[in-house]
């Protein structure tokens, strides 16, 4: 599944942007400092969040929800274009 794909399932525009913005951020700043540096607590709390937004939204869809790792992916993949 792609991050297009999940944000698809939300059903409101606002909350697909804030959904993309928050995922933007996350991504800015895991990649702000290099590919190699550690997680910070700001990054796990934006994973955290967004994990949060992906069960709310997609248990209301009644869809699968991704594991947090390919979460991660997806946000990567998604804002780094390709490769």
């Amino acid at each position: 599944m792609k991050l297009d794909d999940l944000v698809s399932l939300i059903p409101r525009t606002g909350e697909r942007e804030q959904f993309l913005d928050l995922g933007r951020r996350y991504y800015a700043a895991r990649t702000a400092a290099g590919a190699g540096r550690e997680a910070s607590a700001g990054d796990e709390a934006a994973l955290d969040e967004l994990m949060e937004q992906v069960r709310w939204h997609l248990r209301a869809a009644r869809h699968p929800i991704p594991a947090r790792d390919e979460l991660e992916r997806m946000v990567r993949e998604h804002f780094a274009g390709p490769a």
